[in-house]
């Protein structure tokens, strides 16, 4: 089992990345709409605004709330699970995205949905590092919406888009694991090295 401790460090390391994360994910809203409107009906638009940006403010408090209530390794499991619901939750907002304003019909709006989607995806490999589930569920949720849309098109093109998604969704947690092993035998060091300061100091 993971020392207590090291699991303290990491649940607040994923809560320190949504901190330094808000800038990125308002450009991508902002680069969502920006590609939307010419293409998509505007009460769509606006509806998923809401939406995102509702998600966007949960995230704040559920943040702020983290760092005002100072957990313990007793209560720090429960803070992961909180985040790992939200960003479950997120992931099906973005990935609502595809229906919204991917139109099999204009297929351009088709790629500019899944250049966001896959950005996402990227930058999450780091930020939910120090929480597989976290990741998982972000990803899992978001991708498993384009997967599902595009294979259920019937068109050879989009389904063969739908299963590389999957497969890119896939690839993205394994290379989480890798980079979660790395952030966590980071973290252990950091305590062995301050131990072993603290050694010396006491000799």
């Amino acid at each position: 089992m993971m020392d207590g401790a090291i699991r303290l460090e990491a649940i607040r390391s994923l809560y320190s990345h949504a901190k330094v994360t808000r800038a990125a994910a308002l450009v991508l809203i902002a680069y969502m709409v920006l590609t939307s409107l010419p293409l998509s009906p505007w009460p769509h638009i606006v509806a998923w605004l809401v939406c995102v940006l509702v998600l966007q403010l949960s995230r704040e408090i559920l943040v702020r709330a983290f760092f005002r209530a100072a957990p313990d390794s007793e209560t720090v499991e429960r803070w992961a699970r909180y985040y790992t619901v939200q960003q479950f939750v997120t992931g099906l907002v973005w990935g609502s995205t595809i229906y919204l304003f991917g139109h099999p019909d204009q297929p351009i709006t088709i790629p500019l949905v899944l250049c966001c989607l896959y950005s996402i995806g990227a930058a999450s490999v780091t930020s939910h590092a120090y929480n597989l589930p976290t990741m998982i569920a972000l990803v899992g949720s978001m991708f498993a919406c384009v997967s599902v849309r595009l294979v259920a098109t019937g068109d050879q093109n989009f389904v063969i888009v739908g299963v590389a998604t999957a497969l890119y969704a896939a690839t993205l947690v394994g290379y989480c694991r890798i980079q979660a092993r790395t952030a966590l035998d980071a973290i252990a060091m950091r305590f062995e090295n301050r131990d072993l300061v603290e050694a010396l100091r006491a000799e």
